[in-house]
């Protein structure tokens, strides 16, 4: 399976606590013993800035962890983007072989 590997990218180490129910994305997988692996498949640009600052775009409204995780995210420019490949209890193999492939088209389709 592909999924997100988490909600957001990369956050000041003072945001972890603050978006704790974020940690659903690999949490869920652990405590099912899946195998699971982060792939990086692009890197955030100085649009995609612009488009999380923009409440027209990212509307936040009175959501504080949503407010949180864009103030969190807004100096990421250049980090990457990853997805998470879950795989069935004592499948590990398949896991890898799977984020290899993920790594091979994700290199071979820069954006």
């Amino acid at each position: 399976m592909l999924c997100p590997a988490f909600p957001v990218t990369q956050v000041p180490h003072s945001y972890p606590s603050k978006l704790g129910a974020c940690a659903v994305y690999t949490g869920l997988f652990n405590m099912l013993d899946c195998p699971a692996g982060i792939v990086p498949v692009d890197k955030i640009t100085e649009k995609d800035i612009q488009d999380l600052n923009n409440e027209n775009i990212f509307s936040t409204g009175y959501n504080l962890i949503l407010k949180d995780m864009r103030d969190g995210c807004s100096k990421d420019k250049g980090l990457p983007v990853s997805v998470q490949v879950v795989t069935l209890p004592f499948r590990e193999e398949l896991c890898l072989h799977v984020m290899q492939l993920v790594e091979n088209l994700a290199s071979k389709h820069p954006h």
